[in-house]
């Protein structure tokens, strides 16, 4: 499993996206452009169909777009009346990418501020990410994907990239936007001496101006306005590589592990004509177009120079005064530095090609081993939004407010992939279920080879083939969509789609009947009826299932099911792959199950191949190769940790860090799993929690569009995201457009489990300050006293071991554990909560002889705050501690004069009423261990 993970480094197509292939990547950066003059494309260059394809595998578009602080991303979360059936409240959420702006305030340095305004505003549009995932494709005909799709542009489309791209490397490109006279508007661009016309299209938008929305320009303005965003800063002094933090490609690694990078028009041009073109006919038609231009350019450039003979010398800074000067006389310096950059003499190219060969022999190697659809949490489908589909009408609800979390659903794509799975042919095929229906069948020719990541279109398409099945077996929340969670409705959906196939139904039926017994009594029957199940159902017949916890409980529609986690292994070639469906009232979740039998060895030495060639290489491409290697090699080494690999390590040094820049983060791969957003939430919640932010604050913005990324009307979702609020009272006064507050969490979405994980990370692992630590600590006993959470919680045996690891080494020990036990005291004070206290105390009084060698010190300081007169007559302890609990009462015995003083009748009642209190809980002990026997 693990040497399987490393197919996801650079190889996996996304064929709906049909982007260019690796091996056609090779053979483009084999073709001479120019044969008189043997020229190659520069390997190492910004026209390399390589670097894009390494940025966009990268994911650092997608983390600029979607997270980036200088975005404001337009969302709202809305308590509405509603109930589930549960009397929790249901929630409106409603994201609207097309409303995204940039904040006005990003810089105090006035210029810089334009820029990164402009800069952003741009990214925007030119990425409307109008289904929350990275796209250049927008609704609105305005947008400049809209105008370079149009019938009658497509032909000259590839000047116009080849102009913007060319703008881009500071170079002036006369393609005029002339928009001066109403209804005539044009965009054009010729060669030097007028001769050719390389574009010639009218920017009009509608011929019938009474199709124009109120203050809309009846033209392309998003089209002009990218051109003039790039001529206004071609020779700008921030463009300048001797102006401090200018915007440049990285000149050294430690400049690009910085980011800025991400703020350049290089990366926002070659990161779109990376989505845009999708054919290897395409780009080679691109850098033909770029081809010419420049040397149109290069050829003229000379007599340009003629004109200004006693313009700047080329190492003179530009003022606005010289600009013009500085432009034309750098014109040959600029336009030879863009030539040489995108383009080589073959045979240097060749030899520069060569510093490639480890990627490419990389994925010959990984493709002989790829033997399940997916090899690593990342490329599991991941749940989302979607829309309501009319199977009647075979349309999508538009209507942004019913939209709903397909948790279960995509669940459900995760196991029929693993089903349709031909390993032989690397291939998704129903052709082994003659029975599918036609909307399953259908699907699996569109979506016929795995994927890297799960697209917004692929999860509403996968819609068509499980909603609104018209099924009284099968249960829906909500217009027939939204699956219910439990295994049974899973396995009626499952069936439908598969054509109810007898035997199948059969096994369904008897699962099914286990439903109407008060606990489950075979779940060996169960697995083994699932696994006959999976046998005929998948392509790949060596699949077996596992099930762990299973339990009857009831659905969010309060009916019976069955609810646990599934694993399912397959095998192919002597391997072993796996993934989890773990099934949850009201949830779904799908893992991936690492497999240590595999050797990684041969992976893992051709990734540091890859690390140490393009180590040697001082250029942008190398810094880009290397870094992605570098976190490709660090997923691998984190494929066993529960949730796949997460830099926690850079994120709590960004997020703690007053001065540090989140551009960081976006390089360390693609932040993309509720997971990685959910730690980022707790780290800001947990680091933050003694200071008081501004709204401006880079990281309140950051995590104010991490949170708006996840699917905030889903319960499940709310409880990853929101568990570290209850560390930081500030934390819903950071997000004004979230009508959700701890007390909402506390009281409604409350998880036990996750809070303890999250604790558990803080004081292990955050390595915070003292005074944060205590904060987090203070702040969480305050948010928990709501909704009657305290004393349940605060009995929890992690809780005490969390504690002690805090209060240890020694010096701190009793006056860390004084500190705790003070806090709780006036917490519950504060809060009405001094009934619990001492039921609280009594609990870690019996964990603290926890351990190879209790504590005295420890054991007596708990004891010494143990108030027996405030608990109840009948008191009993609500753990079950089995043998443990006679080694207390020897100990107890043993050390009686540490506990209680012969001369003080209320110290030997209390010695003798906790005694009492454990010889209880020995004898329902003893008499639980007899009714099993």
């Amino acid at each position: 499993m693990k040497l399987l993970y490393a197919l996801k480094l650079l190889f996996m197509i996304d064929a709906m996206s049909a982007r260019i292939e690796l091996n056609e990547i090779m053979a483009i950066e084999e073709i001479v452009f120019d044969k008189e003059k043997g020229l190659v494309i520069n390997p190492h260059g910004p026209l390399s169909p390589l670097r894009g394809y390494i940025l966009y595998k990268g994911g650092y578009m997608y983390n600029k777009r979607l997270h980036a602080p200088e975005i404001d991303t337009m969302y709202t979360l809305k308590k509405t009346d509603k109930l589930t059936e549960y009397k929790d409240p249901i929630y409106e959420y409603i994201k609207k990418p097309a409303n995204d702006i940039a904040y006005t305030d990003i810089s105090i340095e006035k210029a810089r501020n334009k820029y990164l305004v402009r800069f952003h505003t741009q990214l925007i549009k030119m990425f409307p990410c109008a289904d929350g995932s990275l796209s250049i494709v927008a609704g609105r005909p305005d947008a400049i994907t809209s105008f370079l799709t149009k019938k009658e542009v497509l032909p000259e489309s590839m000047y116009i990239l080849a102009a913007l791209f060319l703008m881009s490397e500071q170079v002036d490109i006369p393609i005029i936007a002339e928009v001066k006279e109403e209804g005539q508007e044009r965009l054009a661009l010729k060669s030097m001496d007028e001769n050719r016309t390389y574009v010639d299209q009218s920017l009009v938008l509608y011929e019938d101006s009474k199709q124009l929305k109120d203050e809309e320009k009846n033209y392309h303005t998003e089209t002009a306005g990218v051109i003039s965003f790039l001529r206004s800063y071609i020779g700008d002094r921030l463009m300048h590589p001797s102006t401090k933090n200018a915007f440049i490609e990285p000149t050294n690694y430690e400049q690009f592990l910085t980011g800025e990078f991400l703020n350049t028009p290089q990366f926002l041009l070659q990161s779109y004509i990376f989505e845009f073109i999708d054919t290897p006919k395409k780009y080679i038609e691109f850098v033909e177009s770029v081809y010419t231009l420049l040397t149109d350019q290069i050829v003229h450039a000379e007599l340009s120079t003629d004109k200004y003979p006693d313009s700047p010398s080329s190492s003179e800074m530009p003022t606005n005064r010289n600009l013009t000067l500085y432009k034309v006389k750098n014109s040959k310096k600029v336009l030879k530095k863009a030539f040489d950059r995108c383009f080589i003499d073959r045979q240097v190219g060749m030899a520069r090609l060569e510093l490639n060969a480890p990627i490419y022999k990389l994925k010959e190697w990984v493709d002989r081993f790829r033997t399940f659809p997916f090899n690593d949490s990342t490329q599991l489908p991941a749940y989302t939004r979607v829309q309501l589909y009319k199977r009647k009408d075979d349309e999508f609800e538009k209507e942004e407010t019913k939209k709903y979390s397909n948790c279960v659903e995509t669940a459900l794509l995760g196991i029929l992939c693993a089903l349709a799975y031909n390993p032989m042919e690397n291939i998704y095929t129903t052709d082994h279920i003659p029975t599918a229906s036609a909307n399953l069948q259908e699907f699996f020719k569109n979506y016929n080879t795995p994927l890297e990541t799960t697209d917004q279109k692929m999860h509403q398409e996968w819609c068509r083939a499980v909603a609104d099945l018209g099924k009284d077996c099968i249960v829906y929340k909500t217009e027939n969509n939204e699956i219910v969670s439990g295994l049974v409705n899973i396995l009626y959906v499952l069936s439908e789609i598969t054509g109810n196939i007898p035997k199948v139904v059969e096994i369904v039926q008897f699962i099914e009947s286990m439903c109407a017994n008060e606990y489950l009594d075979n779940t060996n029957a169960i697995q083994e009826k699932i696994s006959e199940v999976f046998k005929l159902l998948s392509k790949n017949p060596e699949v077996w299932i596992i099930c762990d916890s299973l339990k009857l409980a009831k659905r969010s529609t309060k009916q019976t099911d069955i609810f646990g986690k599934i694993t399912v292994y397959y095998s192919y070639k002597n391997t072993e792959n796996g993934m989890f469906m773990d099934i949850r009232p009201g949830h779904a979740v799908l893992g991936i199950v690492a497999n240590n039998d595999f050797n990684t060895g041969a992976i893992k030495s051709k990734l540091k191949k890859i690390e140490q060639v393009y180590s040697t290489l001082p250029n942008y491409m190398g810094y880009i190769t290397k870094q992605y290697a570098s976190i490709e090699l660090a997923k691998i080494y984190h494929i066993e940790d529960e949730f796949g690999y997460i830099p926690k390590k850079q994120i709590r040094k960004y997020l703690s860090s007053e001065n540090s820049n989140v551009l960081e983060l976006f390089l360390l791969g693609k932040i993309y799993s509720l997971e990685c957003k959910a730690f980022i939430i707790w780290s800001f919640f947990s680091s933050t929690a003694s200071q008081s932010l501004p709204l401006t604050n880079p990281k309140v913005r950051f995590t104010k569009n991490i949170i708006g990324s996840t699917s905030l009307d889903d319960a499940a979702t709310r409880q990853g995201v929101f568990g570290a609020s209850v560390f930081n009272p500030r934390a819903e006064e950071y997000y004004p457009t979230i009508e959700y507050m701890t007390q909402d969490y506390i009281k409604h979405d409350f998880d036990s489990e996750i809070v303890l994980y999250i604790l558990k990370d803080v004081f292990t692992w955050s390595k915070y300050s003292e005074d944060v630590l205590i904060e987090c600590f203070v702040n969480m006993l305050n948010s928990i006293s709501y909704a009657n959470r305290f004393s349940s919680f605060l009995k929890r045996y992690q809780i005490y071991r969390i504690i002690l690891g805090f209060i240890k080494p020694e010096k701190y020990l009793l006056d860390r554990l004084a500190w705790i036990m003070d806090s709780v005291e006036k917490v519950s004070l504060e809060n009405h909560e001094t009934k619990h206290v001492d039921d609280i105390y009594i609990h870690w009084f019996i964990y603290s002889f926890d351990g190879y060698k209790a504590d005295l010190n420890i054991i007596m300081k708990i004891y010494d705050k143990i108030d027996y007169s405030n608990l109840m007559p009948n008191y009993k302890l609500s753990i079950n501690w089995g043998e443990y609990y006679f080694g207390i009462l020897t100990f107890l015995n043993e050390r009686k004069d540490k506990f209680c003083n012969k001369n003080n009748p209320q110290s030997i009642k209390k010695y003798e009423g906790i005694k009492s209190i454990i010889e209880s809980a020995v004898e329902n002990n003893s008499r639980r261990s007899n009714s099993t026997e």
